[in-house]
């Protein structure tokens, strides 16, 4: 907190300095040389540097992402995601050789209570819907990401993830 007199504006302890005098905190208005009233202080607002605004939305713009992919491929646990190349290899593999060890699909199928053929249809068609909606939303995050990286100012980094925060509804 700082006072003032009008002519002198410091802390408490710089006000009882200047006036070369023990003074009571309380009641600034009774003090020698006044009155002396409460400086109200402006409050200090922080924006941050480009690159630090570059960086938060670098790392904004994976969350949207995973988010939009979420909505699309389904919620699934990272460990089921991470064999999804290999369920697709071994799905393709039982279709050109039914005979083909394939302990994932296997595995997967034993536990489902599907046959191993029904479980390798149903991985190809998930792995061709993927296919068809990854490139665009792979696509625009990069296109996303270059955009932020080329931005002049903060302001036109805040714009941009505001508009990817925001899509416009389709219709």
């Amino acid at each position: 907190m700082k006072y003032t007199n009008g002519t002198f504006t410091g802390t408490y302890n710089q006000c009882r300095e200047h006036i070369n005098a023990s003074i009571p905190r309380e009641h600034p208005e009774n003090w020698p040389d006044g009155p002396w009233t409460v400086v109200e202080l402006e409050p200090v607002i922080y924006v941050p540097d480009l690159k630090t605004v570059k960086e938060q939305a670098q790392a904004e713009l994976v969350y949207i992402f995973e988010k939009r992919a979420e909505e699309i491929a389904g919620k699934y646990p990272w460990f089921e995601r991470d064999t999804w190349q290999q369920q697709e290899t071994e799905a393709l593999a039982y279709q050109a050789d039914p005979n083909t060890p394939m302990p994932l699909l296997t595995g997967i199928a034993t536990q489902r209570g599907i046959t191993v053929a029904e479980l390798a249809q149903r991985v190809i068609a998930n792995a061709a819907a993927w296919r068809a909606v990854a490139p665009d939303l792979c696509g625009q995050r990069q296109a996303a990401s270059d955009q932020i990286e080329n931005a002049e100012t903060a302001e036109a980094v805040w714009q941009l993830m505001e508009s990817l925060r925001n899509p416009p509804a389709e219709s």
